[in-house]
């Protein structure tokens, strides 16, 4: 008796879930980390290309790492439920393991980097000897990619401890590149997303719906330095007249 045919993956751990079909959104029997209303929800809009797929995909302006690396891509990332983890172009890799000082462990033997599952290439680290060279993960980075939907910025962020899979003696990165790509500008989202993020998919409107954090900010700011210093003397200046 559903009235949509939205349908969601709704992760209990990152290998159990359940699979939901009908009414999700609105939906006053499912209890989610923020009030399940539409008006929680960011919806994205999607093209079919002339065909019967649907190819979700999130267009991304900004990659932005802590407070400083802000990289422009305008470009798409590729929904794939069929994968856990993100992969971007091999520049893009280089830029990012260097923030999240894998380049530095990769340096002095803690780091290695590996090919797995269909020529994707990642690094995974001595964890005790990691832990120690990044002083605990909680002093790594956030990773926030920056969109826009409906005129309002949004962010879809990872925190370090989103990005690092901790398996025995050994630490393994969530993100990395496809060797095998044919376009340079290949960027995916697996189903780190959905871990995250409940995200609800109807195939008649060709929408996906990502539910908001309750603390998320939707206009997110990039400090100026410049900025914060013409308005620290213009307060001044106020404060002596």
């Amino acid at each position: 008796n559903s009235k949509n045919y939205d349908w969601s993956l709704f992760f209990t751990s990152p290998n159990e879930g359940k699979f939901i079909f009908g009414d999700v959104i609105n939906n006053d029997k499912i209890n989610l980390y923020n009030d399940n209303n539409k008006n929680n929800y960011i919806k994205i809009q999607v093209n079919s290309l002339f065909s019967l797929r649907i190819y979700w995909k999130i267009k991304i302006d900004k990659i932005i790492v802590g407070n400083h690396y802000v990289k422009e891509i305008n470009n798409y990332f590729e929904v794939d439920i069929h994968i856990r983890y993100i992969s971007v172009p091999k520049n893009h890799f280089d830029d990012i393991k260097a923030l999240y000082l894998l380049d530095k462990g990769k340096d002095n033997l803690i780091c290695f980097e590996e090919i797995t599952d269909w020529f994707f290439h990642t690094i995974y680290c001595d964890k005790g000897e990691f832990i120690k060279l990044t002083k605990g993960l909680d002093n790594l980075p956030e990773l926030n990619l920056n969109f826009i939907s409906n005129g309002e910025i949004h962010n879809i962020s990872f925190s370090s401890k989103d990005l690092f899979l901790e398996i025995g003696n050994y630490i393994y990165f969530f993100i990395g590149y496809n060797s095998k790509m044919t376009m340079d500008d290949k960027f995916v989202l697996g189903s780190l997303l959905l871990e995250k993020y409940i995200t609800v998919f109807n195939n008649e409107e060709k929408t996906l719906n990502i539910l908001k954090k309750k603390e998320e900010n939707n206009k997110m700011e990039i400090v100026d330095n410049n900025s914060s210093t013409k308005i620290f003397l213009i307060v001044m200046l106020v404060f002596i007249l």
